[in-house]
């Protein structure tokens, strides 16, 4: 079964700013992404969504006042 991951954006209130992460691992260290990881079996994505916000950022979910679901996407991932 392939892995599934979520990647979450966190914008400020006006939409203008998104807070991003610079990556450090060696397959994709100096890139810039959003804050995300792989969804555990049987995790929900927006409970591993948030769990990996709250990892990386130390952002809880209480601190976010609005929390929306915009898309929902599968990707096959690939490692050539």
């Amino acid at each position: 079964m392939p892995k599934r991951f979520s990647l979450s954006f966190l914008f400020d209130s006006s939409l203008q700013d998104v807070l991003l992460s610079k990556r450090i691992n060696a397959t994709s260290a100096g890139l810039w992404n959003g804050i995300g990881g792989v969804i555990e079996k049987g995790e929900a994505p927006h409970v591993a969504a948030l769990q990996k916000i709250t990892e990386e950022t130390g952002i809880r979910e209480s601190d976010i006042p609005r929390f929306e679901w915009l898309t929902t996407m599968s990707f096959l991932v690939l490692q050539l």
